[in-house]
């Protein structure tokens, strides 16, 4: 069963904050002493904007200290938490760029026994990693599997390397951001979850499975619920913070 939605439930703070200062300027244009434009007397406009009959000196400063606040609000709070939520977005996708780039490159080096930038570029995409990482190099043998196969100590320790600084920057963005829609913070908090499990990865049959598991979830596109992806799905989800 599909639960509805309730379209008020959540409302930004933005929002209501923006509603309520257009409501105290208007309260401050009704209840101000300067008189209306002539212009405007006898209209609807005039009638709308005309003073109370009792309480006007209070509510018009009340609305000014309160359009006051909002202003300070923006200025000392809003405006500063933005620019560094876009900072800190910003050089997150740089370090899942980099964590893409040397991972594709050691898988390609382990595969190939060598690599280069112009193939790692290509492999960025998640459809072309797919398919070069699909191509049959044997009987039953593809190139995914000869990566899995010729993985080493060397090769994994760079692996947890590149896991631990995306890692660690994942933190970062967690603690420095509020995060208010849920779905986005549930994948951050998943997604954390997974690169943490990299401190258990061994060089083993279970380690290397593990790690070659969710490598190819992330680079490949795949997911269990929605199948292959021919875009990014987890830059895709950063660009959303």
């Amino acid at each position: 069963m599909t639960k509805s939605r309730n379209p008020l439930k959540k409302q930004s703070l933005s929002t209501w904050l923006i509603a309520g200062f257009m409501g105290c300027v208007l309260l401050m244009l009704k209840t101000s002493n300067d008189p209306l434009v002539p212009l405007l007397t006898g209209t609807m406009v005039g009638i709308i904007f005309s003073q109370f009959p009792t309480g006007n000196e209070v509510t018009f400063n009340l609305s000014a200290a309160t359009v006051s606040a909002i202003l300070m609000y923006y200025v000392l709070v809003k405006i500063p938490e933005q620019q560094k939520k876009a900072r800190a977005k910003a050089h997150l996708l740089r370090t899942y760029d980099r964590f893409k780039e040397q991972c594709i490159a050691t898988f390609v080096g382990l595969a190939d026994g060598h690599y280069s930038g112009e193939t790692v570029k290509s492999l960025m995409r998640a459809e072309n990693f797919k398919k070069y990482f699909k191509e049959r190099t044997g009987p039953d043998v593809d190139r995914w599997d000869d990566a899995a196969n010729r993985m080493n100590d060397y090769s994994l320790r760079q692996l947890t390397v590149e896991m631990e600084i995306l890692y660690n920057e994942f933190q970062h963005v967690m603690t420095v951001t509020d995060i208010q829609d849920d779905e986005l913070h549930s994948f951050f908090k998943h997604l954390s979850e997974q690169l943490y499990k990299w401190r258990l990865w061994q060089e083993d049959y279970d380690g290397v499975k593990s790690a070659m598991g969710f490598f190819w979830q992330v680079l490949a596109g795949w997911s269990f619920i929605e199948g292959y992806a021919t875009n990014d799905r987890v830059r895709e989800r950063l660009t959303k913070l």
